[in-house]
């Protein structure tokens, strides 16, 4: 469960992959990619996909119940696995 992924068997991972020019090195949680929002660039990392936190939290409280957020901080957000390590996003709204 959230472990990382690399098969590319779905639209959306199909869609980043494309977005990156087929960019090999992206990596995916398995079971979140309901939750993958897109791809973040940057000059200085190489691409990286982008997931919604709210909405991965929300996905393994179906899967783990109560104990989704801390198993989310501690195993899938913390997790580095490398100069290719997933995004999460929280949302902010802008008043302006």
């Amino acid at each position: 469960m959230a472990s990382i992924d690399k098969s590319n068997d779905s639209e959306i991972r199909n869609r980043c992959l494309a977005e990156t020019g087929g960019d090999e090195d992206l990596l995916f949680f398995e079971g979140l990619d309901a939750a993958i929002v897109g791809v973040g660039t940057s000059a200085a990392q190489s691409p990286r996909v982008v997931y919604d936190r709210q909405r991965a939290i929300e996905i393994l409280e179906g899967l783990l119940g109560h104990d989704a957020q801390e198993y989310f901080e501690h195993n899938v957000e913390q997790a580095f696995i490398g100069s290719g390590s997933p995004l999460f996003l929280t949302w902010i709204r802008n008043e302006g």
